[in-house]
């Protein structure tokens, strides 16, 4: 079991991972040292962060079958229509168990 400040430190670090890929300005590390009052340090944040990246071999994005389906939808350039009743077909497939073995890729092209 992690010590209660080892949680914090890895929970620090995992939110700033997240602002820096979701957010246009994400906060500082200087604001999550605030935040904790001091519990930890700017070091031990960046070493967390690079230990979580590492961890994850820097794969912390994947390609949906959306993605799939716009760039597929643009290469044969089909209509708008065609393009909606496949997003559609894209969220019927997520509620569909069986469908989930499959590549993001495959089921975005048999939705288009």
């Amino acid at each position: 079991m992690l010590p209660r400040s080892r949680l914090q430190l890895a929970g620090i670090a995992a939110m700033l991972l997240a602002a820096k890929f979701e957010e246009i300005y994400p906060p500082q590390i200087s604001d999550f040292v605030y935040i904790s009052d001091s519990a930890v340090t700017r070091t031990d944040i960046v070493e967390m962060e690079r230990n979580i990246l590492e961890t994850l071999h820097f794969e912390i994005s994947k390609v949906t079958p959306l993605a799939f389906l716009k760039a597929l939808a643009c290469a044969v350039r089909s209509s708008y229509l065609c393009y909606t009743l496949g997003k559609y077909l894209l969220e019927c497939f997520l509620l569909e168990a069986r469908c989930g073995c499959y590549r993001a890729s495959v089921v975005a092209g048999a939705a288009l």
